[in-house]
């Protein structure tokens, strides 16, 4: 059982370098049956993703809630919208987009967080516009194996 508080928790930890606002707005008063280290490093690739790519003076929103059996889990960051030609490919192994030279990583961060949403029976699904900003969320079920 994952205490997803915890997980929240230690998937800041790990973007504590940079000087991002974090909210997080998380009701889940029951425990969700799944990895605690998958889970974790989905969060921390999505902070990080959050974090690399968002405007850093707009705070980084993490909001997390349970509703019918599912685990919605969502990370939302400021900034340019992603392209919808970027978007196709986001969730596939080493994309980056524009294949920026001055970012760091290999561009797995994504197809990592996709598949552990998978193998928690889940899906991991992108929305981004102007007004909006940029929201990954996690849908999977709040008892997963």
């Amino acid at each position: 059982m994952v205490k997803l508080k915890t997980r929240k928790r230690n998937g800041f930890d790990n973007q504590r370098r940079t000087t991002v606002p974090l909210k997080s707005d998380i009701d889940l008063p029951n425990p969700i049956v799944a990895d605690p280290q998958c889970l974790g490093q989905l969060l921390s690739n999505l902070l990080g993703n959050a974090v690399t790519h968002g405007d850093r003076s707009q705070p980084i929103q993490v909001r997390g809630f349970e509703r019918s059996g599912e685990l919605f889990l969502s990370v939302n960051n400021r900034g340019a919208p992603i392209p919808d030609a970027v978007r196709a490919s986001l969730f596939q192994p080493f994309s980056r987009p524009g294949k920026q030279s001055s970012l760091q990583g290999l561009g797995l961060g994504l197809y990592i967080a996709a598949e552990i949403a998978r193998a928690h029976d889940g899906e991991l699904t992108v929305e981004s516009t102007a007004s909006a900003g940029t929201t990954f969320t996690l849908r999977m079920p709040s008892q997963a194996q």
